[in-house]
């Protein structure tokens, strides 16, 4: 695969986070986008907006990108990103990954966060002949796991766990996942991603593709 390319951290508004207002109970979601190549996904690569959003007590949220199997059940993933969950009134912060074994048992990871209002370069990658997934933070690689599965999708997501959390991004100063590309087993070029934004709560989250290479979200509830 191609190797991977090195980019600078941009100083970006670094802005509160903010309560939606919506209660504690049932799942949140998600805002960004997929997709199912017609050729197996074999790495993707975000330049992702470092982001302090707020959460709900017990709760955690994330934004990440992720190689995934949706064919069969349950669905396995491999994923890499940041991370900030909220504990006994104590907010923590994190770079971490996460992949499932074939039988769908988790394994969960965490390291240093990244400095809130920069970018970093999360990137997974996949090799068929060796079956292994690597997870890299810019050009370290954090870990490689070896599982028994192949992709068959890329996402790349905001992703909140409960009514009340915010999704990362507000009307007026949105989540980026910028430089967005994806590759193909047995080709080393990478492509801007090109896949629709959506949401599965799109009263509540926002998502724009603003190009090929390019996504935004927000909490609509939400000013930053």
């Amino acid at each position: 695969m191609a190797a991977i390319i090195a980019t600078a951290a941009v100083p970006a508004p670094v802005r509160a986070s903010c309560s939606p207002g919506r209660g504690t109970t049932g799942f949140g979601g998600f805002a960004g986008t997929q997709k199912t190549p017609a050729v197996t996904p074999d790495g993707v690569r975000v330049d992702t907006l470092e982001y302090s959003p707020y959460v709900n007590e017990g709760s955690e949220v994330t934004a990440w990108v992720m190689l995934v199997r949706l064919a069969g059940t349950p669905n396995l993933y491999a994923q890499v990103g940041w991370y900030r969950s909220k504990d006994s009134g104590v907010y923590d912060r994190s770079v971490f990954i996460q992949y499932t074994l074939s039988d769908g048992e988790k394994y969960t990871q965490h390291f240093p966060p990244a400095t809130v209002g920069t970018y970093t370069t999360y990137k997974v990658d996949w090799s068929a002949s060796t079956n292994t997934f690597r997870f890299f933070q810019e050009a370290n690689v954090l870990r490689s796991a070896f599982l028994l599965w192949d992709p068959d999708t890329y996402e790349i997501y905001g992703e909140t766990h409960q009514y009340g959390d915010q999704m990362p991004g507000g009307t007026g100063s949105h989540m980026v996942f910028d430089n967005t590309v994806y590759s193909v087993q047995g080709n080393s070029d990478w492509w801007g991603l090109g896949s629709p934004a959506g949401t599965n709560q799109d009263n509540w989250y926002g998502a724009d593709r603003i190009d090929s290479s390019r996504y935004e979200v927000w909490d609509r509830a939400c000013a930053s």
